[in-house]
């Protein structure tokens, strides 16, 4: 039975929401404010669609909108609102919103909204179990054969920091052999899985340049996915690497640029 999380401040709207997605079937859990509905997420993130009020008191509905995509990108997020401004329902698309309904609703748009959010949601999760039994084939495949051809580099964006085929590259204290598929901070080795280690060489050759994900899928895997796929692909691998230099004099190396990509350098972007 799909699950629906209704989010509005307003109890007899919530209410009206409720009981009309449970007369389809529907299971439904309801809280009254952003900061509720953070306790329901915490507890039990399933949840085939979120149907949220924009205007509510404390955490509005595009600031969880937003807390929302860092916590549980998959979500599926419909926003509900009594004002039909073109400004607001851009920016709740942009931060992740997959559809927007103006107050008073509809009741049979309501329904569609939610019946495409749940099937955007199972879509989601299709293609993200495709693509985690892919990736993890993959590092089976290199962990057994290490000295598996890898595909090119994907070409950069910019001029690349050094050469594609040099066999060791330093990045300050830093330094990668890929002929032996070791990293060094200084004298210490880095204990890196395959997966890390074919990261951060592909980081170092563009030491200086932000790389997009995208950009890293591809050079690793030479498959094109979207920005989303990438991160869904990358996220675990990239925060385990940055985790493992931070315990290092090589800590500051690594940085993220939100919405834009990541970077191995020393100093600010030039």
């Amino acid at each position: 039975m799909p699950r629906v999380l209704i989010i509005d401040d307003d109890p007899v709207i919530r209410l009206a929401i409720e009981q009309l997605l449970t007369d389809y079937g529907y299971d439904t859990v309801t809280a009254a404010d952003g900061e509720s509905a953070l306790k329901h997420l915490v507890q039990d993130a399933h949840f085939d669609a979120v149907l949220c009020d924009i205007k509510m008191p404390g955490l509005d509905g595009l600031s969880l909108l937003g807390q929302l995509q860092t916590r549980a990108p998959h979500l599926a997020v419909v926003m509900l609102t009594g004002e039909d401004k073109v400004e607001t329902a851009v920016q709740a698309m942009r931060q992740g919103a997959i559809n927007y309904l103006t107050k008073p609703i509809d009741p049979d748009d309501l329904l569609k909204a939610v019946q495409e959010a749940a099937t955007h949601y199972a879509t989601n999760l299709q293609k993200q179990a495709v693509l985690d039994q892919l990736f993890s084939n993959l590092e089976t495949l290199r962990t057994l054969h290490p000295d598996l051809q890898q595909p090119e580099p994907a070409p950069p964006t910019e001029t690349a920091a050094v050469p594609p085929d040099a066999p060791q590259i330093r990045c300050g204290a830093l330094s990668v052999d890929r002929k032996q598929m070791l990293a060094y901070c200084g004298d210490d080795v880095l204990d890196l899985t395959p997966t890390e280690f074919d990261i951060l060489w592909q980081l170092v050759q563009q030491q200086g340049h932000v790389i997009a994900l995208e950009v890293l899928v591809l050079a690793l895997h030479g498959v094109e996915v979207s920005r989303e796929e990438a991160r869904r692909m990358l996220s675990s691998h990239l925060s385990n690497l940055k985790t493992k230099l931070q315990k290092t004099p090589c800590g500051e190396l690594l940085t993220n640029h939100w919405g834009r990509g990541y970077r191995l350098g020393e100093g600010r972007q030039s």
